[in-house]
């Protein structure tokens, strides 16, 4: 009876770590990809007012980042099957020190970059925030005042 237990108890441990659960989902209409919940906040705030209102509505919350290009590829579909008309987004790639070193606000590894023709550039001297923009279909990043109100993409830990 002893042989049977431990035999019992192996196979449930094995069917725990080898046998996939059930993927969680983010809660309607966001887009669930990856570990990730997207959507968008439509009240227009500055760059830091975006971040502050995407820490607030889940775990780990922040503005989007993009750590590859199926990562943005998903979002930007998503972005066009439900947003249509939208303008500009915020997302969460700034440059804090005005060095024109670009990080993420959630530190994810600037890997993956799409940048728009002539970005990132600083004319006007006062641009250290990106945008994606319905113009380029959401897939380039364009640099801005971080001052202006616009509404934001978040991301948040599923």
């Amino acid at each position: 009876m002893g042989a049977f237990t431990y035999r019992h108890l192996f196979g449930l441990l094995v069917a725990h770590f080898f046998l996939p659960d059930t993927e969680a989902e983010c809660p309607s209409p966001w887009l669930t990809h990856g570990s990730y919940c997207y959507s968008v906040i439509a009240v227009p705030r500055t760059w830091m007012g975006a971040e502050i209102a995407c820490q607030n509505i889940g775990t780990n919350g922040h503005l989007a980042s993009f750590f590859k290009e199926i990562d943005h590829s998903s979002v930007v579909n998503y972005l066009k099957s439900n947003f249509q008309g939208l303008g500009e987004l915020w997302i969460g790639l700034h440059d804090p020190r005005r060095t024109r070193n670009w990080e993420w606000i959630d530190n994810t590894p600037l890997f993956y970059q799409s940048w728009d023709i002539c970005e990132p550039n600083n004319e006007g001297g006062n641009k250290y925030c990106v945008i994606i923009s319905g113009k380029t279909g959401f897939l380039k990043w364009t640099t801005v005042d971080c001052k202006r109100e616009l509404p934001a993409l978040c991301r948040t830990k599923l």
